[in-house]
């Protein structure tokens, strides 16, 4: 019988017994006291390694001394002999293997720290993807301690498949560490045969669940789900250190969130969760799991709180069973409701596939309020042999089901005496998508017309479509087919069966033709820009309007414009209206293509190509693209420079700043006189400056004066009248720019004038100085001769 630890849970208080008859063994006793010192000095193993450590004292285990130990990556230490880099772990391996295991069953890095007294092998590392960090620490004095930090996580998921303890190998002396008591502050203290007694109790309060409830036992994807429950402790509970994870069955838990406090206290409260359930979770049974650790560091052993199943299948109920076999021209009932797992209607989208040998026809229904009808008449044209109903429900939330059955379809107890003869269309005619295929057939009793029977058209879709006899007793029979713009292209097959009951029985027979459908082309026409010529740094907005041949709009297509080299995806604005905006930038420049691509569900296409020129922006391109904001900017802008050069408005400024002036002089002349504020040089030169502009400006006000009586005479308007042609300039953006280059000619004109009567003075200036010369020459040679 093996020598092991009892546990016994009583209440909130964990109680570790040692039984008597361990007294000449080790005794161990659980106490809080945190991780030993410990850094990355030495690494002795990784991963799955192992390395034999030489220890600075002899180590005593179970009545052996060792003086090396032999450290193992994988979570264990063996004194006596190499167990190898990564043994099967288990019980029965456990128990007959000489070690301490200080976590095994985890990979870890391996780090030893000597000190004076003791040695340490710090274990760091993770198990299922949770942090660990472990550590075996031997003393000089024999005994050794097993300490844990950082893996309350790992407390948590009771299917973890690890070991801790210490075992001699004799399958009788071996000790299993309370996994429940592995917590963040947790160590574990065995002292050798000497020193033992014969019992040690260990207490420790934990905080306890109780009074847990879920308003659902049962529920299914993108439902709500609360949780209630307390906790009871004697400290108050770490907020922070509450999780509630559900945990299947098979498979990894799922942390659902933090709990908050409804009433109470963190010491003794009611907490609750609002969880809703993903629609993409596994569904099946679930352990509801709260972990939880008071401010004192002590941690309950998160044992299942509740249960909870996830049901995301959907139902099928059938007004009609279904049946093992059918005969052809028998209609396949497939009516109903969907329903979930409480037999609640469900809006769902479902789907009917037959199955059939060589091919597959599908149909689909969404249900309003959970009613589907999806009936199937079978046909004279339909493949004899095994076929398979499924039928398939989605909701939005992710829920789903299937029902499955195999059928039969069999050949009906009827005569196959008609003939079904094609008028149109021809074999292996061609047809476009949007087409009108008329559908003409003549049905014969041998060369006898057949009159007033049952005929109808087979699609490749399975759908059936009834003909109607042209006149009475002809046998002719004729309906039409538009092809849809999302009906599959290439090689069709139409087949008409014939089908008339009489006293006899029934008589019937059918016939087929194949045809040729093809894609369309898609109408794309572009709305804007509706230029092309364009310039750097230009936004451009591209609108585009896609139709089917028939001008019905094209909607929720993909569409695709490239202008220069980059694509752009566009975006449908409103049915069949697609935009997206471009920006040419210099790497654009030159001339280029716009493209556009249209693309349908159903490969119907269309391609556009639009030549357009990217160029460099002068100033009427600036102009022309700001012209919102330019053209009354430079409206109001000439207007103010025109009101800035009216005489009345000029005169009325160099008066203000006359006044200016003179009490600037005023100022000057008080602080020199009175205030002594400044000195004589400073007055002086102040006084003169402001003299001189004094004079500067009343010269310009009695220009002003003058020029306003001479436009009074002549009747000239001031200047300040062009504002009011401006203002008017952003409803003629033409006259601007007329404006703006005569202008810049005017300009050109002056300066080239200027630079004419430059050089004419200059030529002037030339021949007076020569005249001089020549005159002054001529008086000295008069005075030489005289």
């Amino acid at each position: 019988m093996g020598k092991r630890l009892t546990l016994y849970v009583f209440c909130n208080m964990l109680l570790l017994v040692i039984v008597p008859s361990l007294a000449q063994s080790y005794s161990l006793t659980y106490e809080t006291a945190g991780l030993d010192t410990w850094n990355d000095s030495t690494q002795v193993a990784n991963g799955v390694t192992k390395a034999q450590v030489t220890l600075p004292f002899s180590f005593n285990f179970f009545g052996t001394s060792y003086s090396s130990v032999w450290v193992n990556a994988n979570g264990f230490i063996a004194p006596a002999v190499d167990l190898g880099a990564n043994p099967t772990i288990g019980e029965s391996n456990f128990r007959k293997s000489n070690m301490i295991a200080v976590f095994w069953g985890g990979s870890f890095e391996v780090l030893k720290n000597e000190y004076s007294d003791r040695v340490v092998f710090t274990f760091n590392g993770n198990y299922l993807g949770w942090p660990v960090t472990a550590q075996a620490v031997f003393y000089s004095n024999g005994d050794f301690r097993l300490r844990y930090s950082s893996i309350n996580q790992v407390v948590v998921d009771n299917n973890a498949s690890i070991i801790t303890g210490v075992s001699k190998g004799d399958d009788a002396s071996f000790y299993h560490n309370d996994w429940g008591t592995t917590t963040q502050t947790a160590y574990y203290k065995y002292v050798p045969p000497a020193a033992a007694t014969t019992t040690t109790v260990a207490a420790k309060l934990a905080p306890q669940i109780i009074n847990f409830t879920s308003t659902a036992n049962v529920t299914k994807r993108s439902q709500t789900v609360d949780f209630l429950f307390g906790i009871s402790d004697d400290v108050s509970v770490d907020p922070n250190a509450i999780s509630v994870s559900i945990v299947p069955k098979e498979g990894k838990r799922v942390l659902i969130g933090s709990p908050v406090l409804r009433s109470g206290n963190e010491k003794t409260g009611v907490y609750n969760l609002t969880w809703k359930v993903p629609n993409n979770i596994t569904q099946g049974l679930y352990d509801i799991k709260v972990f939880v650790c008071d401010s004192a560091g002590n941690c309950n052993i998160a044992a299942t709180a509740g249960n909870l199943t996830i049901n995301a299948t959907l139902y099928f109920n059938l007004n009609d069973k279904l049946k093992d076999s059918y005969n052809q021209t028998e209609e396949i009932k497939l009516s109903g409701e969907v329903v979930d797992f409480l037999n609640n209607r469900v809006k769902a989208n479902v789907t009917l596939d037959l199955i059939y040998p060589g091919g597959k026809y599908t149909f689909k229904n969404a249900t309003e309020f959970g009613r589907y009808v999806l009936n199937y008449r079978t046909s004279l044209l339909d493949v004899l042999g095994n076929w398979t109903i499924e039928l398939k429900a989605t909701d939005a939330d992710g829920n789903e089901g299937t029902l499955v059955k195999k059928v039969t379809l069999r050949q009906p107890q009827a005569f196959f005496y008609y003939s079904v003869v094609f008028l149109s269309p021809v074999s292996d005619a061609t047809y476009y998508r949007g087409e009108n295929a008329r559908i003409s057939v003549k049905v014969l009793d041998l060369d006898k017309p057949v009159g007033d029977a049952v005929v109808n058209l087979k699609l490749p879709t399975g759908e059936l479509i009834q003909l109607n006899e042209v006149s009475p007793g002809t046998g002719i029979y004729q309906s039409s087919y538009r092809i849809k713009f999302k009906d599959q292209t290439g090689n069709w097959t139409l087949g008409v069966e014939g089908l008339k009951q009489t006293e006899a029985g029934l008589f019937a027979g059918s016939n087929s033709i194949g045809i040729n459908v093809r894609h369309v082309d898609l109408i794309i026409d572009i709305l804007s820009p509706d230029k092309n010529r364009f310039t750097i740094n230009e936004n451009v907005k591209i609108k585009v309007k896609v139709t089917y041949p028939d001008n019905s709009l094209a909607s929720g297509i993909t569409l695709n414009a490239t202008p220069v080299k980059k694509a752009l995806a566009l975006v449908e604005t409103e049915p069949g209206i697609y935009e997206a905006k471009y920006r040419f930038s210099q790497q654009d420049e030159g001339r280029r293509s716009l493209r556009i691509f249209a693309l349908d569900p159903y490969d119907n296409l269309a391609f556009v190509e639009k030549s357009i020129f990217v160029v460099q922006p002068t100033i009427v391109d600036f102009l022309m693209q700001l012209w919102y904001i330019t053209v009354p900017g430079i409206g109001v802008v000439l207007y103010l420079v025109a009101r800035t050069k009216s005489p009345t408005i000029m005169l009325k400024y160099y008066n203000q700043r006359l006044k200016n002036l003179e009490n600037l002089k005023k100022s000057t002349q008080e602080k020199y006189f009175v205030g002594d504020g400044i000195d004589e040089p400073t007055f002086r030169r102040l006084v003169q400056d402001t003299d001189r502009k004094v004079i500067e400006v009343k010269t310009k006000i009695k220009d002003l004066e003058a020029r306003i009586v001479q436009q009074k005479q002549t009747g000239i308007p001031e200047i300040k009248a062009v504002g009011t042609t401006f203002s008017n300039l952003n409803q003629s953006l033409e006259k601007l720019v007329r404006v703006y280059k005569r202008g810049v000619k005017d300009a050109a004109g002056k300066k080239e004038q200027k630079k004419e009567e430059k050089a004419d003075e200059k030529a002037a200036e030339k021949s007076t100085r020569q005249k001089g010369k020549e005159t002054a020459d001529l008086k000295s040679s008069k005075k030489k001769e005289s």
